[in-house]
């Protein structure tokens, strides 16, 4: 891979990530429905049942959540 053809998005770098099993595919609410993934300002998972509705950010619960623990404990000021 060159340089010039990485994710230049978001969008691209979770689609990116998705391809090689890096980032889920697919994610369950806590009430165990599929929710679906979003893109916009911010990008999330959301439950697409109405009575239910949780949204959960795509950096949670994967090794990025503990990636940037870790990050902001060794390093306070970037949190």
């Amino acid at each position: 891979m060159r340089i010039w053809d990485l994710p230049t998005t978001e969008r691209d770098a979770i689609l990116f990530f998705q391809e090689r099993n890096i980032l889920p595919k697919e994610r369950k609410c806590t009430n165990f429905h599929d929710m679906k993934l979003y893109f916009g300002k911010l990008s999330f998972w959301k439950c697409n049942l109405k009575q239910c509705g949780q949204q959960v950010g795509v950096r949670k619960c994967n090794w990025f959540e503990s990636i940037l623990n870790s990050l902001s404990v060794l390093f306070p000021s970037i949190s």
